[in-house]
């Protein structure tokens, strides 16, 4: 009587299905690729590493502790140019900070 019930409780694993088998497909033959893209007269396909910075601008923003007992001044990265491999000019602004001010 308790091996029928602790029988209910456990699951017994069903029947074992095997996966039919796959006819492998045929490869394709390995050879170089082709493409028409020119990155020289291209004007937005991304930018190119590494970066060279040509300028900052610089803000302090004063931070309070949770209970204004005490800040600090903080330099924060508001906007940044750079130039890519390309000689393409990248610039990069944080807008949160920017925000701060």
């Amino acid at each position: 009587m308790i091996a029928e019930k602790i029988n209910k409780l456990v699951q017994h694993p069903g029947d074992k299905k095997t996966l039919p088998t796959l006819v492998q497909r045929q490869s394709i033959n390995a050879r170089l690729g082709k493409s028409g893209f020119s990155d020289q007269d291209s004007g937005g396909t991304g930018i190119a590493s590494p970066l060279t910075v040509i300028s900052k601008e610089v803000v302090d923003i004063e931070v309070f502790d949770d209970f204004n007992v005490w800040s600090v001044i903080e330099k924060h990265t508001v906007k940044m140019t750079t130039k890519d491999a390309q000689g393409r000019e990248v610039v990069i602004i944080d807008p949160t900070v920017e925000a701060e001010q």
